[in-house]
């Protein structure tokens, strides 16, 4: 596994900063993906459960807030092996050479979504304070120098007293490239659908 801090393009951002992880294999336990879209009678949300371990390949995953355990990532760096436990983030976009998907569960409901929020990186958050001509420079230092990304991130994860993960301000990392709430319902659950009937395509189909 490797990560880096870079720049990228968004629907209302030509600069924004985000965590590229970078796996060539891995194993997911737990696996959820949940995506939140306006209807004309509110809120929805989509969500897909994997009732067993997912195994992908060369997953690249962009994310600006995310919140694990386990051990330090350093920019740049190559990890042999890493085991990151109770790993929730907020992401931009993610596709995988190939994935192995069973059991794929999925549900459709109204209102707000009750999965975890991470906060945002605090490092994303330091950088994102600087002018942007020395943003760049900053970026090099931390990946020639493999500075710490996540080390001493003070990053949490938004929580309702019952202690299940809730989101309080929405999500508009996730739901920015919604722009006309009316024609994005279709493309999700279409998306969606198709991945259950093809579990060896890409994990970046689920995303789409």
């Amino acid at each position: 596994m490797t990560a880096t801090i870079f720049k990228q393009e968004t629907s209302t951002n030509s600069g924004k900063l985000m965590l590229r992880i970078h796996y060539k294999s891995a194993m997911i336990y737990g696996m959820k993906l949940t995506k939140q879209v306006n209807s004309p009678k509110g809120a929805v949300s989509i969500s897909l459960k994997a009732n067993g371990p997912v195994m992908v390949k060369n997953m690249t995953v962009d994310t600006t807030a995310l919140s694990f355990k386990g051990a330090c990532i350093k920019a740049a760096d190559t990890v042999p092996e890493l085991g990151m436990e109770h790993m929730v983030m907020v992401t931009h976009f993610m596709e995988s050479e190939n994935s192995i998907i069973k059991q794929l569960v999925l549900n459709t409901v109204s209102g707000q979504s009750t999965a975890p929020k991470p906060g945002k990186l605090k490092i994303i958050q330091d950088l994102s304070m600087l002018p942007v001509n020395e943003l760049n420079t900053e970026l090099e230092k931390i990946t020639n120098g493999h500075l710490p990304l996540t080390c001493d991130d003070s990053s949490k994860t938004v929580e309702s007293p019952d202690g299940i993960g809730k989101i309080t301000e929405g999500i508009p990392d996730v739901t920015e490239v919604v722009t006309n709430p009316l024609k994005s319902i279709p493309k999700p659950l279409e998306s969606i659908v198709e991945p259950i009937l093809k579990p060896l395509e890409p994990v970046t189909k689920l995303l789409e």
